[in-house]
C-alpha cells in the first residue's frame, strides 16, 4: 500500500501542473499584447502551400500553423494557443521526468519552477514557431530514455525513435540532440541497448517518418544546406567563441540557473546515484563542443536545459536530505507516489541546518525570473519596456546581426507589419482598376511578403511575390512586371530594371526594426518578363 506523506493537492505532481498553469496563463494573458511575428506570417503563408519541405524549415509547423487558423481562427490567441500548450507541457514533463531520475516533492518543483523562468524559452512559447515544439521533442525523447534505464525495456527505444523522427519533421536541430544521445551510450555501460533490436527498429521508425521530407530534400538538391552556407557568408548569425558561447548560455536560460544546471551536469559524471545517467552528461558535451564548432545560435542548445534541471534539482535535494533510509531493494527512499525511483519507500527528512538553502534559492529563482520576464514577453509596453530595460542594466544576448532600433529583435520583429501593408495598400488604390489587375506586390523579405498575404485582403491587396526563401518556389505567378509595387528596396537595382520607378509611400514604425524602414516603390516596364527573370533573382538567406 503506497503511503502519502502529504495530500495529493501538495504532491510534487500537482506542484509541477500549477506552475504548468503558470506559464499557460502568463503565454495566454501576453499573446495579443504587440503584433504577430515575422516568422509567425511566413509560417501561415507556407500553410497556404503545404508541401513534404520548405527551403528554410521541415514541413510540421506549416501543418500546425493550417491546423490553428482553420480551428482556433487568425486571432493572435487563436494562433499562439498551440505554443503556449507546448510550454506548459513542457514544464510538466520537466517534472516528471525529475520523477522519473528519483526526485522528491522539492526536486519536482524546482526543476518545473526553472523550466518556467527561461527567459529563452519565455520567448520561444510566446510564438507560433518550430522553436516553440522542439524542446518539449528533446524532453519526450529524454523520458524514453529515463525509462530504458531505469525499468530495464528496451521497447522505450523504439518510442525514442518515433519522437525523433517527429522531431526531424518539426526542426532538423534534433539530429544534434540524437547524436549527443549516441555519443552517451558509446561513452557509458548503457551501449548494451545497442545489441537489441529496440533501438535499431526505433532508429528505423525515425527514419520511415522523416522519409517523405527527405525524399523532397533530394528532389529539390538539399536547398537547406544551401540557405545555411548562404547564411554562414553573410554574417547574419552572431558567431562566438568557445568562453562567449558558453556565457551565452548562462545569459539566456537566467543566471540564476546556472548552479542548477551546472551542479546537474557534475551530478551526472560524479553523482553515486547520478552516474546512471551519465550519458546526458555525455550527450550536453558533445552537442556544446559541435554548436561551438558549426558556430551555430547560441539558444541552439536551450533544449538541452531542462534534462540539466531534472538532473540538478535532484542533486540539490540529496545534498539536503538528512540520511535517507532506503528500501529492501537499495533504492533511496522518496516522498512521491508511483512507480519510478523517487515513488518507491519512506519520505526523506530535510537535514537540519541547511533546510532555509531549499527556500532561499527557491525564491531567489522566483524573483529573479519574474524581474528578467519583462524582456522575454511583452508584459510591458515598448516606452516602458526600453525605460526598465535601461534601469535593469541588462541587454538579452543577441543570435542575429539585425538593426533591430530600441527594441530587441523578438520584440521590433512583432511591430509595423500591420501599418506596412497599409501604406501599400494607399498606394495600390491610386492606381486605376485595370492597373491594379496587372500589378505585383514584390516582397524583398518573406516577413514583408508574410504581412501582405496575411493583413492584404482586409485592404483588398493581392497575394505578395517574393525571392526570398520559399517564395522563389511559389513563383510570380501570372505577373509579367509591367507593373510592380516593390518594398524592402532602395530603389537603385530596381532601376536598372525598369524603365520608371517612382516614390508612392513609406514605411515606419518607430519601434519596429530599422531595416523594415524603407520606400514603397512603384516601378513600370520591367526590361524583360518576369517569368524570364525569375530564375536568376533567388535570394535564400
Amino acid at each position: 500500500m503506497k503511503n502519502f506523506s502529504s495530500s495529493n493537492w501538495t504532491s510534487g505532481p500537482a506542484i509541477v501542473l500549477y506552475l504548468a498553469a503558470v506559464k499557460l496563463l502568463l503565454h495566454l494573458l501576453t499573446a495579443a499584447r504587440y503584433g504577430i511575428f515575422r516568422d509567425e506570417l511566413y509560417y501561415l503563408a507556407c500553410a497556404e502551400h503545404l508541401d513534404w519541405g520548405y527551403v528554410d524549415q521541415p514541413p510540421l509547423i506549416a501543418l500546425i500553423a493550417w491546423f490553428a487558423r482553420h480551428v482556433f481562427g487568425s486571432s493572435l490567441l487563436g494562433l499562439r494557443l498551440l505554443p503556449a500548450i507546448a510550454g506548459a507541457a513542457l514544464v510538466w514533463l520537466a517534472g516528471k521526468l525529475t520523477r522519473e531520475m528519483g526526485g522528491a516533492r522539492f526536486a519536482q518543483a524546482l526543476a518545473a519552477l526553472a523550466v518556467l523562468v527561461v527567459p529563452i524559452f519565455l520567448v520561444f512559447h510566446h510564438w507560433l514557431t518550430m522553436n516553440a515544439f522542439e524542446p518539449l521533442i528533446w524532453m519526450g525523447a529524454a523520458w524514453c530514455v529515463v525509462r530504458a534505464i531505469n525499468t530495464g525495456k528496451a521497447s522505450y527505444w523504439f518510442w525514442f525513435g518515433v519522437i525523433i523522427g517527429l522531431g526531424l519533421e518539426t526542426k532538423y536541430s534534433v539530429i544534434f540532440f540524437a547524436f549527443g544521445i549516441a555519443a552517451g551510450l558509446l561513452l557509458t555501460e548503457h551501449r548494451r541497448f545497442l545489441k537489441g533490436k529496440w533501438i535499431w527498429l526505433g532508429a528505423l521508425a525515425a527514419l520511415v517518418i522523416f522519409l517523405p521530407n527527405l525524399l523532397w530534400l533530394v528532389k529539390h538538391d538539399f536547398p537547406f544546406l544551401e540557405l545555411m552556407r548562404n547564411i554562414r557568408h553573410s554574417g547574419r548569425d552572431v558567431a562566438r567563441g568557445p568562453i562567449a558561447f558558453i556565457v551565452d548560455q548562462a545569459l539566456i536560460v537566467n543566471p540564476i540557473l546556472f548552479p542548477l544546471w551546472a551542479g546537474g551536469l557534475l551530478w551526472l559524471f560524479f553523482g553515486k546515484e547520478g552516474r546512471r545517467y551519465r550519458n546526458f552528461g555525455w550527450a550536453y558535451g558533445a552537442m556544446l563542443v559541435t554548436f561551438i564548432v558549426l558556430k551555430g545560435k547560441n539558444y541552439y542548445l536551450a533544449p538541452a536545459y531542462p534534462i540539466l534541471f531534472a538532473a540538478g534539482a535532484v542533486a540539490f535535494e540529496r545534498l539536503t536530505v538528512r540520511s535517507p533510509t532506503s528500501n529492501i531493494q537499495g533504492q533511496v527512499n522518496t516522498e512521491s507516489a508511483g512507480d519510478s525511483p523517487a515513488d518507491r519507500g519512506s519520505s526523506p527528512t530535510v537535514r537540519k541546518g541547511v533546510s532555509w538553502v531549499r527556500g532561499v534559492y527557491a525564491v531567489a529563482v522566483i524573483v529573479v525570473g519574474a524581474a528578467l520576464a519583462p524582456l522575454s514577453v511583452p508584459i510591458l509596453s515598448p516606452e516602458t519596456y526600453i525605460r526598465y530595460q535601461h534601469a535593469l542594466g541588462f541587454e538579452p544576448p543577441k543570435a542575429e546581426n539585425q538593426n533591430t532600433g530600441p527594441l530587441p529583435q523578438h520584440f521590433a520583429d512583432e511591430l509595423g507589419w500591420e501599418d506596412m501593408t497599409r501604406a501599400v495598400a494607399e498606394a495600390y488604390e491610386t492606381l486605376s482598376p485595370e492597373e491594379r489587375a496587372q500589378t505585383a506586390i514584390f516582397a524583398n523579405s518573406y516577413g514583408q511578403a508574410g504581412a501582405i498575404d496575411f493583413f492584404g485582403p482586409k485592404y483588398g491587396l493581392p497575394k505578395a511575390i517574393s525571392n526570398h526563401q520559399n517564395y522563389w518556389y511559389w513563383g510570380p505567378r501570372e505577373y509579367t512586371g509591367a507593373i510592380v509595387i516593390v518594398l524592402g528596396s532602395d530603389g537603385k537595382g530596381d532601376r536598372e530594371h525598369f524603365k520608371t520607378v517612382e516614390v508612392v509611400g513609406r514605411t515606419y514604425h518607430p519601434y519596429s526594426r530599422r531595416d523594415e524602414h524603407f520606400p514603397i516603390l512603384l516601378c513600370r516596364g520591367l526590361n524583360q518578363d518576369l517569368h524570364t527573370l525569375w530564375p536568376n533573382i533567388k535570394k535564400w538567406d
